[in-house]
């Protein structure tokens, strides 16, 4: 009886180890082959038991994918729109050229260099830190930026190093560095009277809070009943508008004692080709038309002022000193040679001997001229060839025997210029450059008539 079922086993065994898998020609399959097949056909099976609840996951991670990139869309749009107007004005006054990208997008993020860099250009109203600081260090690409900020104590020794200069910022950090700048370079130390009105302010240190505290009271920042957070990444728009206020408020792009517009109603009607209006200057001089305006190469003046700002200075000094020197001339005392001098100090060719001619001309015919120049700022400009500022000229004939070629220029022009009053007030766009040389901006030398953009008739009719 025990061997049957040992037979039996055995048997069993050969017969499952016999058993083979056949296609429908009968052609032997192997049972890899048999279990594999199984379990395509148990896959597709739930495939299709369940193809409408995957098709439904599916669908859902699409919208949401596509919901998160309208909401980032939409975030971005908002951001863009709030601060919109500071975007236009970190254009118009040359900043926008110190971000990486030289794209003042008001949703994109900033670098910790990129606010450095922007906050000593806009207190220098400079693009160029070899005018205000330090050289390159050669530790990274602006390094030279950063050495100027710490060397002036804008930010602490180490806040910017090779492994932190792209490293995104804070605005608490530009707030804070800003008002650093404020004190140590504009020497307006940090106080404030009032305390902010923000309800977590308690949150922030005491260091913190007094630096909160004066930013909101000079309207840096707005002051409201809202929570303020300070220490979330920094957003262009955020930093642009900071920026745009700061120069503002303290005047830091116009010349001491000036004010630049801001009011729509209050500029000329042509002041989107300006970076900035001032309040010193009238209306009806900055909406004479330039020379060649709208020609070929021409360059607006917020088109020169962004890339060509570090000429101002040097520009609206050289070109008062020049025509001052030429509307105040007295043939009873006139000095030759400190005349010569005066005249060719900042002229960018030579004229000596067109000089020398005018003085012999001048006490020949009793020549007393007196008057003054004024730089009309920003009007400054690339007529195509050469820059071109304009200038206030009020100046008085006092006397002569003659009303013919009584300035400087005059006699270069092939037509005589006849003075018909004693008394003027005129804006000319007076031509310079600079030479093989030199860097320095110098003046060219031309009949006033020639340069005028108040009194086009005058051209023609070769008289005031």
């Amino acid at each position: 009886m025990e061997k049957k079922k040992t037979e039996s086993k055995v048997k069993t065994k050969v017969k499952k180890e016999d058993k083979k898998f056949t296609d429908l020609e009968g052609n032997v399959i192997k049972k890899e082959k048999v279990e594999k097949k199984k379990k395509q056909d148990v896959f597709k099976e739930h495939i299709k038991k369940y193809r409408k609840l995957y098709s439904l996951i599916v669908i859902a991670i699409v919208l949401v994918a596509i919901l998160t990139s309208i909401i980032i869309g939409i975030k971005n749009f908002v951001i863009n729109k709030k601060y919109k107007i500071y975007e236009e004005d970190m254009e118009a006054y040359g900043f926008a050229m110190l971000y990486n990208n030289q794209s003042p997008k008001s949703s994109e993020k900033v670098t910790r260099l990129e606010m450095v860099k922007i906050i000593l250009s806009s207190i220098y109203n400079s693009n160029e830190v070899r005018s205000i600081g330090f050289g390159p260090q050669g530790t990274f690409d602006g390094d030279e930026w950063a050495t100027t900020a710490e060397a002036f104590g804008l930010v602490e020794k180490g806040y910017i190093t090779n492994e932190t200069y792209d490293k995104e910022a804070t605005l608490k950090e530009a707030v804070m560095t800003y008002l650093n700048a404020r004190s140590n370079l504009l020497e307006m130390p940090i106080s404030s009277t009032v305390e902010s009105k923000f309800r977590n302010l308690q949150s922030y240190t005491e260091l913190e809070r007094r630096y909160i505290n004066d930013a909101a009271e000079n309207g840096l920042i707005d002051n409201t009943r809202k929570k303020i957070n300070l220490n979330s990444k920094m957003f262009k728009g955020e930093f642009n508008k900071l920026v745009v206020r700061f120069v503002q408020k303290y005047n830091t792009l116009a010349p001491e004692g000036d004010e630049i517009v801001t009011k729509k109603e209050s500029k000329p009607s042509n002041y989107d080709i300006y970076p900035y209006i001032l309040y010193s200057v009238s209306k009806e001089a900055y909406e004479y038309k330039g020379i060649n305006e709208g020609g070929v190469d021409y360059k607006s003046p917020k088109e020169t002022y962004k890339y060509d700002k570090d000429y101002y200075s040097q520009m609206e000094y050289r070109a008062e000193y020049y025509y001052n020197t030429i509307l105040n001339i007295d043939y009873r005392n006139v000095n030759r040679n400190e005349f010569l001098e005066k005249t060719d100090r900042y002229l960018r060719f030579d004229y000596k001997e067109k000089i020398n001619k005018y003085l012999d001309y001048v006490k020949e015919h009793k020549v007393i001229i007196e008057g003054k120049a004024k730089v009309q700022l920003p009007v400054f400009y690339l007529d195509g060839i050469r820059f071109r500022a304009r200038l206030k000229l009020d100046f008085e004939i006092k006397n002569a025997d003659t009303n013919i070629n009584l300035l400087l220029g005059d006699q270069s022009r092939q037509n005589e210029v006849t003075y018909e009053k004693k008394v003027y007030t005129i804006y000319i766009d007076a031509p310079m450059g600079t030479t093989m040389a030199s860097k320095a901006l110098m003046l060219d030398m031309e009949p006033i008539i020639d340069m005028m953009v108040s009194n086009i008739e005058a051209k023609t009719l070769n008289k005031f």
